[in-house]
C-alpha cells in the first residue's frame, strides 16, 4: 500500500511504524511486555475521503478541459503572436513552434478528455488561419474546424468555442500606410470574421 508523505509523518510522529511497515527505532526499543495500549488510528485525508459522502453535482454540470488555439495547435504562422515570438528582440522566452500539435492531434485530445470523465471541451477557432489576409477566407480551414467540432461531439463532449483567445491575424494590428505600420483598425473587423465561421 502506498503511503503519502503526510501519512508517513503522522505515523512516525506517533512512533508507530515507518512508511514501509517496519517498527520505528522508538518502537523497537520498547519491551513487548511494557507496551502501552494501542493508540487509536490517526485519521488521514484518504480515510476521511473514504467515509465522506461524495457530493453530487447538479444535473447538466459541465466538467471540462480548455486549450488556447495558438498555444496548442502549433504553426499559427499568420498570427500576431507568431510574428512577435520570432522577432530578434522578442519578450517571449521561446516561440510556440509546433506546440502540442493539437491542430492534427485533436482526436487524441478528445479521447483523453473523455477517458478522464469530462463532458465538455473548450477550444479556439484561430482567426489568423480562417482569414490570413484581409477579406480572404480559407475554406480549407473552415472545413478543418467543422471536422474538429464533429469529432468533439462524436467523443461525447460538448464543444465550447472561443472565437478569440488574445491572438489576431498579424495584418489586423498594422494596416500599412505611408508611414509603415502605424494604423490599427480592429474595432469592427470581428463582425466581418464571425459570419463565415458561424455559417460553417
Amino acid at each position: 500500500m502506498n503511503t503519502t508523505r503526510r501519512e508517513a509523518l503522522a505515523l512516525l510522529a506517533a512512533g508507530m511504524t515507518s512508511p514501509g511497515g517496519a517498527a520505528t527505532p522508538a518502537a523497537k526499543a520498547a519491551p513487548a511486555a511494557a507496551a502501552a495500549p494501542a493508540a487509536p488510528p490517526i485519521p488521514t485525508a484518504r480515510a476521511a475521503a473514504a467515509v465522506t459522502p461524495r457530493r453530487k453535482m447538479p444535473k447538466g454540470f459541465l466538467w471540462g478541459a480548455a486549450i488556447s488555439a495558438h498555444q496548442s495547435e502549433g504553426n499559427d504562422v499568420n498570427s500576431d503572436s507568431w510574428l512577435l515570438e520570432n522577432l530578434p528582440e522578442t519578450v517571449y522566452k521561446e516561440p510556440s513552434g509546433d506546440a502540442c500539435d493539437s491542430y492534427h492531434r485533436y482526436e487524441e485530445d478528445f479521447a483523453i478528455a473523455k477517458s478522464l470523465g469530462l463532458n465538455c471541451y473548450r477550444f479556439g477557432i484561430e482567426w489568423a488561419r480562417i482569414e490570413p489576409e484581409p477579406g480572404t477566407f480559407s475554406q480549407a480551414e473552415l472545413d478543418h474546424y467543422v471536422e474538429v467540432l464533429t469529432s468533439c461531439r462524436a467523443h461525447g463532449l460538448l464543444p465550447i468555442v472561443t472565437y478569440n483567445h488574445f491572438t489576431v491575424p498579424r495584418w489586423l494590428h498594422c494596416q500599412a500606410d505611408n508611414d509603415g505600420c502605424s494604423r490599427c483598425e480592429g474595432d469592427q473587423l470581428p463582425a466581418v470574421f464571425l459570419p463565415p465561421v458561424c455559417r460553417s
